[in-house]
């Protein structure tokens, strides 16, 4: 069931390792959380316009945003707790979203306010919606799905449907729609009751992503891996239409009022056509990022695209050029987190590099512009940040001038900086460790090991965390032993997360199991300290003052007071409870990196 789901979800998951959401926001009380103002942008993956012009914006993360003056600016309506994967306005002015995993919510006021509609649906990842003023269509991982009262209630339509992975619906001039899924092409001559499939002699590829129609009834397919293809005869034969497309993954296409045809691609950004797809030319000047998932174009000639990460971009020329407008548009997916010892703020995020704040997160610097993750970053004693990416280790003394130092195209997902000031890298194919400050590297270990997790004890013993449990160094990373939590003869251990070893000598780890606790001694002793954590799946862990740890979950924060023993939430004023990653400045202050909606600071420091 899994693997049927993943791959269904091919156009999601182009986006990367995330992981689903968590919860929705926390009860009104004295709030502990408090939002920064960034960092703006994110993943945009749909995009809607209302019949007064309202444009609307969907973001991986669960963000919904409000644009009233074409873009220029945007307000956040809401975070619904799940990935916003398809918008659509009906013509009565009804706002409808379709989410991962939680179905469909309705907003009848613009964004203000929004309520589940789910009754009778019975697959609650909507990837398309399509709304007439007769009825709404829902395509799900589950097949398609009708409503005829706005969608109060829903009732399958999938009569005639056998690939249920369903991403796209168009009509044509007569009133039939068409429905693409990841498999077939089907077509409804009775407003969405009953599908057959079409015959489609020379669609090469059934992995479709989009579908668009033009006004003489022409059929334009989008494809992930076969490009675009085009049928002039009702769907009965295709022919490629690829000439001059730099990427052949099509995550979005659209049809401007002009007639130009656009492609969004999932690795060369955008390009347009004007001779009906003959022949294709590169239109992405201005683009921060070259993974688009939507493009909509407006009746006044305008543009908006989605991007990964890099969030929203607009062209007012036919899509020459673009320009970012992100105004307001807080929908970042943060990885990682570091604070230097004057404040300054470093997040890593998901496809869209490195941010900087000087002033606890009241205003961001982009300093890394790239399309990459900022998978992990550390800070040496001498307040030189380091930051692992997929591109290899980059290092920056004042937070602002990144440059690549070692490691080149090898993904870093931990770093940790020992006491002896030796720094080591954790990658998938082992640890690695520079002695001059990151200027050279070698192998340090672990030969053939994911390495997710680095930490050091005061008495300078080096942990590691991998993808089956944990290893020790006492020697400065030259030799490693196990240390438990690998399960029996390599079978059944634990991912690490996280490691903290704190000043009293005890060693914590961070698991998809909940949090493991053992005594820094020769032999471990691991004990499961999870009580009170409604998520066990932990994402990050940091240790405060005054013994408290923090542990960072798809269903929020949590604290504990007592060496891990027991857990309470402390998640007031977090508007999104999915959190990845987390850090301490030094007025104790707590920071966390939420999947979607940016950054959050505690209200007062967590401990005196």
């Amino acid at each position: 069931m899994m693997r049927t789901k993943q791959r269904a979800l091919s156009v999601l998951l182009i986006l990367g390792a995330l992981l689903p959401l968590g919860g929705r926001r926390a009860s009104a009380q004295l709030a502990f959380w408090e939002p920064t103002k960034g960092p703006e942008g994110g993943t945009i993956i749909s995009l809607a316009i209302s019949p007064t012009g309202a444009l609307f914006a969907g973001a991986f993360g669960g963000g919904v945003f409000r644009s009233d003056d074409r873009g220029e600016t945007w307000t956040p309506l809401a975070v619904l707790g799940a990935h916003v994967l398809s918008l659509t306005v009906t013509p009565a002015g009804d706002l409808l979203a379709g989410t991962f995993g939680q179905g469909i919510y309705r907003s009848r006021d613009g964004g203000a306010t929004w309520a589940a509609v789910n009754t009778g649906l019975k697959n609650l990842t909507v990837q398309a919606l399509f709304a007439t003023d007769d009825y709404i269509l829902a395509g799900t991982l589950g097949g398609i799905f009708r409503s005829t009262d706005g969608g109060e209630s829903w009732t399958e339509a999938n009569f005639g449907v056998a690939a249920f992975d369903v991403r796209a619906f168009a009509r044509d001039s007569r009133g039939w729609i068409y429905a693409g899924t990841n498999g077939e092409l089907y077509r409804s001559k009775d407003e969405g009751r009953s599908w057959r499939y079409t015959f489609h002699l020379g669609l090469l590829n059934n992995n479709i992503s989009s579908v668009v129609i033009t006004p003489d009834d022409a059929i334009y397919v989008g494809t992930l891996g076969g490009g675009v293809f085009v049928s002039t005869d009702d769907a009965e034969h295709f022919r490629a239409a690829n000439e001059g497309l730099g990427n052949l993954e099509i995550l979005s296409l659209a049809l401007a009022p002009d007639g130009a045809l656009f492609a969004g691609t999932a690795r060369s950004g955008i390009f347009r056509s004007t001779d009906g797809g003959a022949s294709w030319h590169g239109v992405s000047t201005g683009l921060q990022s070259l993974r688009v998932f939507r493009i909509l174009p407006t009746d006044d000639g305008m543009l908006l695209a989605g991007t990964l990460g890099a969030g929203i971009f607009r062209s007012t020329d036919g899509g020459t050029s673009w320009r970012a407008v992100n105004r307001g548009v807080i929908a970042s997916v943060i990885l990682s987190l570091a604070v230097r010892s004057d404040g300054a703020l470093v997040a890593g995020t998901a496809g869209n590099g490195l941010f900087l704040s000087r002033d606890q997160g009241q205003s961001y610097l982009h300093v890394l512009p790239r399309t990459t993750d900022g998978l992990a970053l550390a800070v040496t004693r001498g307040g030189t940040f380091l930051a692992g990416t997929p591109l290899g280790l980059f290092l920056s003394r004042d937070g602002e001038a990144w440059t690549l130092v070692g490691l080149a195209n090898l993904p870093i997902h931990a770093i940790l900086v020992a006491p002896s000031g030796t720094i080591f890298a954790g990658t998938q194919i082992g640890l690695f460790r520079s002695e001059d400050g990151g200027g050279t590297w070698r192998r340090s270990g672990l030969l053939g090991r994911r390495v997710f997790a680095l930490a050091s004890s005061p008495d300078g013993q080096i942990f590691a965390g991998t993808g089956n449990g944990v290893f020790r160094s006492t020697d400065d990373g030259r030799r490693w032993s196990g240390y438990g939590l690998s399960g029996v003869a390599g079978v059944g251990g634990q991912e690490i997360r996280a490691l903290v070893a704190t000043s009293d000598g005890t060693l914590f780890a961070a698991t998809a199991r909940g949090v493991f606790r053992t005594p820094l001694q020769e032999k471990p002793q691991w004990k499961r300290v999870a009580t009170g954590l409604t998520d066990l799946d932990v994402r990050a862990l940091v240790s405060a003052a005054g013994g408290q740890l923090f542990a960072a979950t798809a269903q929020g924060v949590f604290r504990s007071r007592d060496l891990g023993e027991s857990w309470t939430p402390v998640n007031v004023g977090l508007t999104n409870l999915s959190v990845r990653a987390l850090a301490l400045d030094a007025r104790q202050v707590l920071y966390a990196g939420t999947e979607g909606s940016g950054i959050f600071r505690s209200a007062r420091p967590v401990s005196p």
